[in-house]
């Protein structure tokens, strides 16, 4: 009796994993890349194909008033030079006849010190860049470069900026290190008007922050940091004018196109397909290419149409193949693995056909169906794209 029941057992295993195997399947992951084309955030005059750059550099003017600042330096320092010969002096005289040091303004002064003038370092003046360099980055996708019926960038180079340097020490004695840092920044302003309107006008944000400069050399005492400083502060400051300026010319370009340019972007979508040895996913496949063939379209002006067809003959398999969704049952054809899959497919569809509302009604299902972690981060992802993309096609009222 006891073989019987064990012999039963056995079959009984091998037909449950039999029975299983029908309905496995297996739910691939896609990487597909492709490019689309990001609407304006604030789009332009739709008469208006072109524009044409300004350049405005604040150089000059700010070089005379930085080097009547140091003009003004050196002028104190010999004043205070004559001062401070001129209070030794009177410190001399007063303990030679007797009379109070109480009396001299620098009574606290060694007679026998020699006086040093002190030192004023060598300004830096602001570079002025040639309008080439400016010119030739500020290019607005969408749009040509031209005088004629033009919209009008003007960049407004602000200029470079430097913190005074911050000398700091490491360590403890006697193995204490000193070096210094300062941060800079080279701020870019842009105006864009057309046909009369000002369209922006504002410092570009991300032109505007601090970096840092350390000295990655260290020094045995903070007077050696302090010399190290004096004799490399032009060359230093010299070289990071130019690459606060690269930095901020690139910034300003993608300020501008974010706002009205008509970008070539690249989005790395994930769709999924499914195979299976015993159950036939030809017609869930099928959609799956649809999809993948219409998104590798939206990048190419001439295709973008028949793009979206392919992706809505996708769309509409895909929702045909829904109606036979049983989430409760895992062997079903359309369990619920596959079909939140099929739900994350169409998130990723209706987002290229502008298809919002249906966008919205999907990431409802999403989020009541029994999803993991990976699954649920993925469909935040895509929702952060769609809240932008919906901006975009709002402003553009298409």
């Amino acid at each position: 009796m006891k073989q019987i029941n064990i012999l039963g057992f056995a079959l009984s295993a091998y037909f449950m994993t039999m029975f299983s195997a029908v309905f496995a399947q297996n739910i691939d992951k896609n990487e597909v890349t492709f490019d689309y084309i990001q609407l304006p955030l604030t789009p332009l005059d739709n008469k208006v194909k072109s524009y044409d750059v300004v350049v405005i550099q604040n150089a000059d003017a700010k070089n005379v008033e930085i080097k009547a600042a140091y003009e003004q330096k050196k002028a104190d320092a010999d004043k205070k030079y004559e001062m401070d010969l001129k209070a030794q002096e009177d410190l001399r005289n007063s303990q030679k006849s007797g009379v109070g040091s109480f009396l001299v303004a620098a009574g606290q002064m060694d007679p026998k010190n020699k006086i040093v003038k002190e030192a004023v370092a060598d300004p830096v003046y602001l570079k002025v860049f040639p309008n080439e360099s400016v010119t030739s980055k500020i290019n607005i996708e969408g749009f040509t470069k031209s005088t004629s019926n033009a919209a009008i960038v003007s960049v407004t180079l602000v200029g470079f900026e430097a913190s005074e340097p911050n000398f700091t020490s490491s360590g403890t004695a006697p193995d204490i290190k000193w070096t210094y840092s300062f941060e800079y920044k080279s701020p870019i302003n842009v105006k864009l008007e057309c046909e009369g309107k000002v369209y922006m006008d504002e410092l570009i944000p991300n032109s505007n922050k601090s970096m840092e400069f350390k000295q990655s050399n260290t020094f045995k005492t903070e007077a050696e940091a302090k010399n190290d400083w004096s004799s490399k502060s032009i060359g230093i400051k010299d070289a990071l004018q130019t690459k606060a300026f690269d930095a901020s010319i690139v910034e300003a370009n993608k300020f501008i196109n974010n706002k009205f340019g008509f970008m070539k972007m690249k989005r790395e979508a994930l769709l999924f397909s499914v195979t299976s040895k015993k159950v036939d996913y030809t017609d869930y496949n099928e959609a799956f290419a649809l999809l993948n063939e219409g998104m590798l379209m939206l990048g190419e002006d001439m295709l973008i149409e028949e793009g979206k067809t392919k992706i809505k003959e996708g769309v509409a398999k895909f929702e045909t193949i829904l109606k036979e969704s049983d989430v409760k049952d895992k062997k079903a054809r359309i369990n619920e693995d596959v079909t939140i899959a099929t739900y994350l497919n169409l998130l990723e569809a209706n987002l290229w056909l502008n298809e919002f509302v249906a966008c919205q009604k999907i990431i409802l299902k999403i989020k009541t169906s029994n999803t993991s972690n990976r699954e649920e981060k993925r469909m935040n992802r895509i929702k952060e794209l769609i809240d932008d993309q919906k901006l975009r096609y709002d402003a553009n009222k298409i």
